[in-house]
Parts: structure tokens; sequence; C-alpha cells
């Protein structure tokens, strides 16, 4: 094979490579029972995913995260990850792409006026303070003071036992005598992300690789400069679950 065909070939193999990557490919049926492996993997993706629709839906103010929204976020990306789908096995197996991390779902800080007797208690470790309106936040929720910092402002950080909508308790937090202010991580890095709709009888992944160098996949110094996303719709009825890859779209894969 002279050089002249030998470049034409790899030009007809790159297009068809390019062109195959792009287009929807079969469903393929799956288990979408999360095994002990997925579980672990995901677990924290599953809370994220939950979390995000919550706060943009009619249960926004409601501060227990929906454990049932959590298990219909952890079946859908068990879907994809159980999938025996090309797209699906070469954005799992060469990005190994996660949520970004956020909302935060179980620290906050809250900053309070240390005149303020109660806040004595956390200043010594104490999770119960004396003050109902706190205690009961507190047992409620299933809050504990993991620790207490003096620097030019005075904050404690709690820590919760289980996935907390945060944003759904700051009024509550800030309506009490002694706390200044409530913060936690609501805003979202850079990097690459999975991003769920859900659509009722569908619920769409987005797989997105953020980057700056092809060579440093998931690696972005601010915000990213590239990104590439692949698309999955998953269904999940009667514990036979379908993902279908349905796009790609952005700038080239790294």
């Amino acid at each position: 094979m002279n050089n002249r065909n030998f470049l034409w070939l790899c030009v007809l193999c790159s297009l068809f490579a390019i062109f195959y990557s792009c287009e929807p490919d079969t469903p393929t049926t799956e288990t979408c029972t999360a095994s002990n492996a997925i579980r672990n993997k995901y677990e924290e993706d599953a809370i994220r995913l939950a979390l995000r629709i919550q706060q943009n839906g009619a249960n926004a103010n409601q501060v227990v995260v929906s454990e049932s929204l959590i298990e219909r976020m952890l079946a859908a990306l068990a879907t994809v990850e159980n999938s025996t789908s090309l797209a699906a096995d070469s954005v799992l197996t060469n990005y190994s792409i996660k949520t970004l991390s956020y909302p935060a779902y179980d620290e906050f800080t809250v900053e309070v006026d240390t005149s303020v007797a109660w806040v004595h208690q956390w200043m010594q470790g104490q999770r119960l303070t004396g003050n109902t309106a706190i205690d009961n936040l507190m047992t409620t929720y299933g809050l504990d003071v993991e620790n207490f910092l003096s620097l030019s402002v005075n904050f404690a950080t709690l820590k919760s036992n289980e996935p907390l909508n945060i944003a759904a308790l700051v009024d509550d937090f800030e309506a009490i005598s002694g706390v200044l202010n409530v913060d936690f991580a609501n805003t979202p890095p850079s990097g690459s992300d999975i991003e769920a709709v859900d659509l009722g009888s569908i619920i769409k992944l987005t797989y997105t690789v953020g980057y700056d160098a092809p060579a440093a996949p998931g690696s972005c110094s601010g915000t990213c400069d590239f990104s590439r996303s692949w698309v999955f719709d998953t269904q999940i009825d009667n514990g036979l679950c379908q993902a279908t890859f349905v796009e790609s779209f952005g700038d080239p894969a790294p």
C-alpha cells in the first residue's frame, strides 16, 4: 500500500470513529439493582443528584433529602454502569466521571455571637445547649458539633448523620438569637460532573468531562477551557432498566 492510500485509509477510519461515537446506540436492558460495589462508588453522586433535583422542585423547602429520590438516582447511575453500551464503557472507563462536590449535604458552618449564653456549650464541644430552638434542630436532624473555631469570626462546624437539604435549614438557624450567619458549599467548582433530569418515565443523565489540556481530563484551573458531554436516557421501571446512549457534544474528547 502506498503512502497516499494509507493516509486516505487513516482519514476514513477516523471519520468512521467520530461518526460512530456520536450516533445513538441500541438500548440495552440491564439490572438496575445497585450492587454494594456500585452503591459504594455512586452513593454520594446519587445524593447530590437527588438534592439538586429537590432544590429545584416542589420540595425545595424539605430539609431531609428524599430517600426514594436518592434510590432512583442510584438506579439510573447503576443502569449506565451496568450497560454494555460502547459509549458507556468508553466514558466510564476512560474518564471515571463523578458529580462535582456541591451542594454540601452533611456539613455546614454556623457563625455565632459568643456573648450569647447558649453558644458557650458549642464552644466546649457540647451538642445540646439549653436553647430550645437550637436543640430541637440538632436532635430533629441528627446534627453534631464537629468543631468550634474562634478566628476573626467565631463559628461551629455542624455535621449531619443523614443527607440534608441545608439550604432549607438556613432560615431556621438564622432566626435564632446568637446565630449570625450560616454557610455551606453551594457553588459548583470546576471540573467533570454528572447532571440528571428526571422526566418521570426517563431519567436523563449527562456525563461531562472538563479539561484544560487533553492529557489531564477532569483537571481545570478555574473555569474549564474545554468540555465534552455524553447523554444517556435511562428507564428504571419494574426492576429491569434500560440505558440508551443518545448523543455526545462539545469539544473533542480528551
